[in-house]
């Protein structure tokens, strides 16, 4: 039996140095969309997954396609779209995104990023 261990190589780019999705400052009911690039540097076809940890997040933004495959060395283009229907400053630790990895049970390896 042969068995062979692998990070799941991932990346994301925000298209600033940054590394972060600004909006800046938004009117309310205005619509705002940035792009964001995700890639598979590794050797294995893998699913993604963006989560909304919380219903302040997901009330705010909108991310499409929020899930999907990639094979080796694709990437995909995924739109983050941010709208507030009253005004409100949003804490940095509410869009902050940490990450970890897990299966799913298509047994691909998921790189599932929560926001």
């Amino acid at each position: 039996m042969e068995a062979e261990a692998f990070d799941i190589n991932v990346n994301l780019n925000f298209g600033n140095e940054t590394n972060i999705v600004d909006f800046g400052n938004i009117r309310v009911l205005e619509e705002v969309s940035k792009p964001v690039t995700i890639k598979n540097t590794g050797p294995y076809e893998i699913k993604y997954i963006f989560n909304m940890k919380t219903k302040a997040t997901r009330q705010l933004f909108k991310i499409s396609p929020d899930q999907g495959v990639l094979n080796p060395n694709q990437e995909a283009q995924i739109t983050v779209t941010a709208m507030a229907e009253k005004e409100e400053q949003i804490p940095r630790k509410h869009v902050e995104s940490n990450t970890r990895f897990r299966r799913n049970s298509v047994k691909l390896p998921v790189y599932d990023i929560k926001l």
